[in-house]
C-alpha cells in the first residue's frame, strides 16, 4: 500500500511543478526512480505541535502552528538525527544557502499538496519527513524531492474528535 501511495504523492508532485526522483512504480514492492546525490539532511515541516516539538517548547499537543514550520536534522543515525540550524548546514557544506532556500520552497510546496490531499478525505496532516537529492544535467545542478513519500513519514489526526487525535498514518484505518 506504500508504494501505491508513494506513486500517487509523487505523481501528484510531478504535476504541481515540485521536481522528484520518481520515474515509475514496478509492481507492488518496487520503483523506478532517478539516482541523485541524497543532501544528508531530514526536512521537517511541521502544521501542528506534536511529538518531539510539542516536548521541546512545552506546547500543548495539536496545537495548530501559526504557519508550517521547516526544521532540519542532519542524517546520521549513529547521533539520533539531531536537529540542525540552518546556520550549521551551510558553515558544514552539507548545502549552500540557494540550496536550502530551494528545500524550503520545495518542503512547502509539498507540505500544500499534502495537506490539501489529505484534508478532502477528512485527516489532518500533523507533521511529516522528507529527503532531497542532487542531480545533475551537464554542469547544472538542481534538487529534487528523492525519497518516499508515504504514509510512515507523515503524522496524522483526524477531523472527528472521536477518534484518538493524533496517529501515525501508517497504521491509521482511514476508514473508521
Amino acid at each position: 500500500m506504500n508504494n501505491r501511495l508513494s506513486e500517487f504523492f509523487m505523481n501528484g508532485l510531478t504535476q504541481i511543478g515540485v521536481p522528484n526522483h520518481f520515474i515509475k512504480r514496478l509492481n507492488m514492492r518496487e520503483q523506478l526512480i532517478r539516482a541523485a546525490e541524497i543532501v544528508p539532511l531530514e526536512v521537517i515541516v511541521r502544521n501542528y505541535a506534536a511529538g518531539s516539538m510539542a516536548k521541546r517548547l512545552g506546547l500543548e499537543e495539536g496545537t495548530r502552528l501559526p504557519r508550517p514550520i521547516v526544521e532540519f536534522s542532519y542524517k546520521d543515525d549513529a547521533l539520533g538525527d539531531p536537529l540542525v540550524p540552518e546556520e550549521y548546514i551551510i558553515a558544514f557544506g552539507w548545502a549552500s544557502q540557494q540550496d536550502m532556500d530551494d528545500i524550503v520552497a520545495m518542503a512547502l510546496r509539498v507540505n500544500d499538496f499534502m495537506s490539501g490531499t489529505m484534508f478532502g478525505v477528512g485527516i489532518k496532516l500533523i507533521d511529516f519527513k522528507i529527503e532531497f537529492g542532487r542531480v545533475y544535467e551537464g554542469d547544472f545542478q538542481r534538487l529534487i524531492v528523492a525519497d518516499e513519500i508515504s504514509l510512515t513519514a507523515a503524522v496524522c489526526g483526524t477531523s472527528k474528535p472521536a477518534r484518538s487525535w493524533i496517529k501515525t498514518c501508517s497504521v491509521m484505518t482511514l476508514a473508521t
